[in-house]
């Protein structure tokens, strides 16, 4: 009469509660443990969730400036 209803999350494929809710904590310990520097480290625990070493506070690419080709400073612009 009543189907059995499984509930799962695919991406996972484990039944088990614990590794769907705690997974990003593993994640995140296993980049503290391979980080360089202290800096490193704490960008890990507090910045944000996309925090990668040598980009902006949010760690998004949009939020980083655009690289000038060859280096250096912008070209200054006509003006006051």
């Amino acid at each position: 009469m009543f189907d059995l209803i499984v509930y799962t999350i695919p991406a996972f494929g484990t039944f088990r509660p614990f590794r769907v809710a705690f997974h990003e904590y593993q994640a995140m310990w296993r980049d503290v443990r391979r980080a360089r520097d202290w800096h490193e480290r704490a960008g890990y625990v507090f910045g944000g969730p996309a925090w990668k070493p040598g980009r902006g506070r949010r760690g998004l690419a949009h939020t980083e400036p655009t690289p000038v080709p060859g280096g250096g400073a912008p070209p200054p612009t006509d003006g006051p």
